[in-house]
């Protein structure tokens, strides 16, 4: 196999497959070896004159994608009890035969609301859920209620905004979540009025409690979409999404004390020249070794890019540009979104959206590439 290959994971000409990154986690909990699992928003393809090319009245569903060799082949379809379930998620304590999403093969997605192909949105309810599987997202129950969380008094009046991003040891998850301050005027100071959090359950998923913010509110920029991995003890490293009212990047931050209080740790990178597409959020995981790496798309650039870490996030390498012959039909960069995995050969797969000249559509691709050397 050549430095890199590219696959295509979902594709179809009257449909649009985006933002693995709303749907789903990085590997190791949405990885078994060389099974990986990736999330998408699917809906019915439309060129537009700006943005995202889909049929925004026509909605979306929430598919999954499985690869058993290691992002080489993948297989596509539309789970049951996986996201957007039009019933009132209900406390997991509920369940009658006292399941739990525990073990090996445990896997969870996180749904909140306010982002397009979530169904919280969709419905008119801000309720934030999430949905369980013990057998690595063949099967899946849900919705759930996050019990204890949604009414403790740091999250009083926000709308909570959370994507997938959790650490799962025996029946404790730590949650890393967002929230916002809701408005219906859509302009920039909503746009960075959003911030993340950590919440934790210690009796599987039966109740949450309140850990703390990652960024504090009097930090003046957007920090969304957390990518979080553990360092051994109670030493985490995440990265996030960042904007302001000039720019977008992506900041890694450290916690040693299991995330209850955090630090600015580097900036990662730019995810675009300037403020008009509205930048990326960053994929982590911890390489065999020891040294992190994060993927992201640029907008500008239109590329995936991947930077590594030596130093457990204090410092970044220079980008390694994985892919940058996106080509949409509308000359809109609408990319990106990724998910990251490291295969047992060591080679690196990255998920995300994408068009080419072959296929203009929007589509989920996946790149198998070898990290750069240290």
């Amino acid at each position: 196999m050549g430095e890199k290959r590219h696959v295509v994971v979902k594709h179809a000409t009257d449909l649009w497959c985006s933002t693995p990154a709303n749907n789903g986690a990085n590997g190791p909990v949405w990885q078994w070896g060389d099974e990986l699992l990736v999330g998408m928003t699917v809906g019915h393809a439309l060129v537009t004159d700006k943005g995202h090319q889909t049929d925004h009245d026509r909605g979306f569903d929430s598919w999954l994608a499985r690869s058993e060799d290691g992002g080489e082949t993948w297989q596509c379809w539309r789970p049951e009890h996986y996201a957007g379930e039009s019933v009132v998620p209900r406390p997991l304590a509920d369940q009658p035969d006292g399941w739990c999403p525990t073990g090996p093969d445990a896997t969870l997605r996180i749904e909140g609301s306010a982002y397009h192909g979530n169904g919280a949105s969709g419905r008119g309810d801000a309720t934030p859920r999430w949905y369980g599987s013990d057998d690595r997202g063949a099967s899946w129950r849900g919705p759930f209620t996050f019990a204890g969380l949604p009414d403790h008094e740091e999250l009083a009046g926000l709308e909570v905004t959370s994507r997938t991003d959790y650490l799962l040891d025996d029946d404790q998850i730590t949650l890393f979540g967002s929230a916002r301050r809701p408005s219906d005027q859509p302009n920039i100071n909503v746009l960075i009025d959003e911030k993340p959090f950590v919440a934790r359950s210690t009796d599987g998923g039966a109740t949450f409690g309140w850990v703390g913010w990652m960024v504090p509110w009097s930090d003046t920029s957007r920090a969304v979409m957390p990518a979080t991995v553990a360092l051994g003890g109670d030493e985490l490293v995440t990265t996030l999404r960042r904007k302001s009212p000039t720019g977008n990047w992506i900041d890694c931050y450290r916690s040693s004390d299991a995330g209850a209080s955090w630090r600015h740790a580097a900036e990662v990178t730019r995810t675009e020249e300037a403020n008009q597409f509205n930048g990326n959020p960053p994929a982590l995981v911890a390489l065999a070794g020891g040294r992190l790496c994060c993927a992201y798309g640029n907008r500008s650039m239109r590329a995936i890019c991947a930077r590594y870490s030596d130093d457990a996030g204090a410092s970044w390498s220079e980008p390694q540009i994985v892919r940058d012959d996106f080509h949409s039909g509308n000359g809109w960069p609408d990319l990106g979104y990724a998910r990251l995995f490291q295969r047992s050969d060591g080679h690196l797969v990255v998920t995300y959206f994408w068009c080419t000249e072959a296929h203009p559509e929007t589509h989920i691709a996946a790149s198998i590439f070898a990290a750069v050397a240290p």
